[in-house]
């Protein structure tokens, strides 16, 4: 086992005896005698073996994204029989507040009914993130366009009209609401508006899942990331689902590091732990299947990637001689190697031993729900954790179109 001196523990990991002289320089340095500077140790990513399963109570929800559908569709058809839950995303909000679909998203009936027909609940997601394909690339989540629709009861009345029309459109069984980054002055009015949302779709025998932010308490400066906007005790009640996003820890715009180190996970889940009113049964914990990479120019680090799949960073190293290696004390998986142009690029991702990590933390907090972000960019290995020791239930075959995929 490897060890190295940090000065940034997240990035550090990659660096002892692998020759990568820009990403040594960047995070590490010598340990002054006897300096407390953090250890980190890391080993080469070996084959999983049996990684045990989770409870027979615990239900999984997918995530489909429109842009990655075929490959989503391909491991559903795969593992369809360990899958509770699909959450489509396919609609957002506009500018004017309307509610449409992506322009590439491709809304298949066949997908609706091979969900009906292996007993899994169908979820449109509405989300504000803009259509880069009608309003240009580089844009982000987007609160103004939701701070417009919760502005009165009468606004909130008519956007609740506009999602329940999308819910009726295919005979949806419930509605995902992934509204993010949304300021600390929009909590009441959110609260409201999920409050008279939950009635409507419940009166018609439907569900609801929320979106939520990653945090660990409930106002830490350093988790305003739209965390503020939403109480989890208030929304609870009149929520189905709630979905925390416990990942994103790093992303392209930050240094590198895991997109979820287990720690950080942890004091999530802790946090969460702490609302004893919420049913347990209503928490979905959000477990990453994706990777975020950098490229090293000098001594800064650039995100060049936010959404790579398993089999993507496969490719990668395959194609240029790439290492991965695991770090014990993030609980994450990373590789590293140097592309075309003898840049230094580092890869962190999830595997299947991090989401085995993972799921083991989230039952000793007694939550179980798992909702998987992405479907088809994981590791194959993922589902091994899934299976219910042989008691789940057998897939029906119908035909669910295929798509070509837009990335890995």
């Amino acid at each position: 086992m490897s060890v190295v001196q940090a000065k940034h523990p997240a990035v550090c990991t990659i660096v002892a005896g692998l020759a990568f002289g820009a990403l040594a320089s960047a995070c590490c340095e010598p340990t002054p005698s006897g300096s407390a500077a953090p250890r980190i140790a890391f080993r080469e990513i070996e084959p999983v073996g049996t990684i045990g399963t989770i409870r027979q109570d615990c239900e999984v929800s997918v995530g489909v994204p429109y842009w990655d559908q075929g490959r989503a569709i391909r491991s559903l058809k795969k593992n369809a029989h360990q899958i509770q839950h699909i959450s489509a995303f396919w609609y957002h909000l506009t500018p004017r507040g309307e509610v449409l679909k992506y322009k590439r998203a491709r809304l298949r009936q066949s997908l609706r009914d091979f969900a009906r027909d292996n007993d899994i609940k169908f979820f449109a997601l509405v989300a504000n993130l803009p259509d880069d394909e009608r309003e240009g690339g580089g844009l982000t989540w987007d609160s103004e366009r939701v701070g417009k629709l919760l502005r009165t009861r009468d606004r909130r009345a008519a956007h609740i009209a506009d999602l329940m029309d999308v819910v009726r459109s295919m005979d949806f069984d419930g509605l995902h609401i992934d509204y993010e980054a949304l300021p600390e002055r929009y909590e009441r009015r959110f609260t409201a508006f999920i409050r008279e949302l939950g009635e409507e779709l419940h009166g018609e025998g439907k569900l609801l899942a929320v979106a939520l932010h990653s945090k660990t308490s409930a106002r830490d400066p350093r988790e305003d990331n739209g965390s503020w906007a939403q109480n989890w005790l208030a929304l609870a009640p009149h929520v189905d689902q709630l979905h925390i996003m416990t990942y994103s820890q790093h992303t392209a715009a930050t240094e590198p590091g895991p997109v979820a180190a287990l720690d950080w996970f942890k004091l999530i889940l802790a946090y969460a732990a702490q609302h004893k009113s919420i049913p347990t049964q209503k928490i979905f914990v959000g477990l990453p299947l994706y990777g975020e990479e950098w490229k090293f120019t000098g001594r800064r680090s650039i995100g060049v990637h936010d959404d790579l799949t398993f089999d993507g960073v496969k490719s990668r190293l395959s194609a240029n001689r790439g290492r991965e290696f695991f770090s014990e004390s993030l609980g994450s998986p990373f590789a590293v190697y140097r592309d075309a142009t003898n840049a230094e690029r580092v890869i962190w991702f999830e595997n299947a031993e991090s989401s085995r990590l993972k799921q083991r933390a989230a039952e000793s907090y007694g939550l179980c729900n798992m909702a998987l972000w992405r479907l088809g960019g994981e590791d194959p290995d993922l589902w091994s954790l899934f299976r219910r020791n042989g008691s789940g239930k057998a897939t029906r075959v119908s035909s669910v179109e295929d798509e070509s995929n837009a990335r890995q």
